[in-house]
């Protein structure tokens, strides 16, 4: 993939051209997402790092509404 669209996919919209170095899932396989070559797409290490860090913040954030849900229903 990374041969195909050698570029990360956020810096071209900003008008940059800095070069891929991950296949990012676009929709994590944890949220359901699929190893599909659709729901890849290219990413400079910079913003893969962010996306993932943003990524693991509402992942955890849910699974801590989804605990406290079940606290509350046990009282």
């Amino acid at each position: 993939m990374l041969r195909q669209e050698p570029n990360c996919r956020i810096c071209a919209q900003a008008g940059r051209t800095t070069k891929a170095s991950h296949a990012d899932h676009i929709v994590p396989k944890c949220l359901g997402g699929s190893d599909d070559r659709s729901n890849y797409q290219p990413l400079c290490l910079a913003h893969s790092r962010s996306k993932t860090g943003r990524e693991g913040a509402m992942i955890g954030h849910a699974r801590r509404r989804a605990r406290a849900k079940l606290k509350a229903g046990d009282a």
